[in-house]
């Protein structure tokens, strides 16, 4: 079944260089050149844009082709060169497709790309490669004139910039040399190159690795001597909390001496309430 392939087909790409040599050449590329609606059952004789798919309301086409009378259409009216399809580039809706309407090979080109009124016409160049008045002729000479613009300049700007990364690559290896020159680099072989410049970043994070552990040392230390300050100031808070109750309980024990050392100390029992040792009077018996 036919489909319109305006905005969903993709035309295969060709050599630009590729030859299609006399009519021949021709027929084993037909499916390439008129897209897939021209091949196996998609194809009807009824259809007058191979393109979009589009056929006539009537039943049958005829083909003049030495036939005053004509006959119905078939895909041998194709194939022995009496019909084709507009192979003109057109754009529509921005996209770039052949024009793809029914034509008779004779005409030169449909109604709206004639010919005698065109420039650089393929259905002209397809007529001639059939009435074998072109021995052969090039994918170039049948692609999109826009699109081979875009392309050539595309690879211009791929030259140029491959050039550009040559002339960098070519200054690098004369660095590489002017630097090997005075021992800074190995020889200039790529793979000890590579060695050497994968010896110079492994050190240089080494180097980093090692700078991270210092000033996490010095953090470190850092720390400690803070935290030892904080304990410092903690043992000596807690040691004058500790000393004042000492301090309390020596005074209040002090004053307690001193008070005891004021109590009135007890008199000499007089001698009167003892009977003399050696049976004598008591004093008070004594007179007076």
């Amino acid at each position: 079944m036919a489909t319109d392939i305006t905005k969903t087909g993709q035309y295969q790409v060709m050599d630009p260089d590729e030859v299609i040599v006399g009519f021949e050449g021709l027929i084993k590329v037909m499916h390439v050149l008129y897209g897939p609606n021209f091949v196996g059952a998609n194809f009807s004789p009824k259809c007058c844009n191979v393109r979009t798919g589009e056929k006539m309301e009537k039943n049958v086409h005829h083909c003049t082709h030495n036939d005053i009378q004509g006959h119905a259409i078939t895909k041998q009216c194709f194939l022995k060169g009496h019909q084709s399809y507009c192979c003109e580039w057109m754009e529509i809706d921005g996209h770039r497709v052949r024009c793809g309407v029914r034509l008779k090979v004779e005409s030169g080109g449909c109604g709206t790309h004639r010919s005698k009124l065109m420039e650089h016409s393929n259905n002209l160049l397809l007529k001639n490669l059939i009435a074998g008045k072109l021995d052969s002729i090039t994918w170039r000479q049948l692609s999109d004139p826009v699109k081979m613009a875009q392309n050539e300049a595309n690879a211009a700007q791929g030259r140029v910039m491959n050039d550009t990364k040559l002339t960098i690559l070519a200054q690098h290896s004369e660095k590489i040399e002017e630097l090997d020159a005075v021992g800074f680099l190995p020889q200039a072989d790529h793979r000890t190159y590579s060695i050497h410049i994968a010896f110079n970043e492994n050190k240089i994070q080494r180097d980093r690795t090692a700078v991270e552990e210092r000033r996490l040392r010095a953090a470190e230390r850092k720390s400690g001597l803070t935290v030892n300050l904080k304990r410092a100031a903690s043992n000596i808070k807690e040691a004058m909390t500790s000393e004042h109750p000492n301090r309390k309980t020596a005074e209040v024990e002090k004053k307690g001496l001193q008070a005891s050392s004021r109590v009135k100390k007890c008199s000499r029992p007089d001698p009167s309430v003892f009977k003399n040792k050696r049976g004598g009077k008591k004093v008070s018996d004594l007179p007076s």
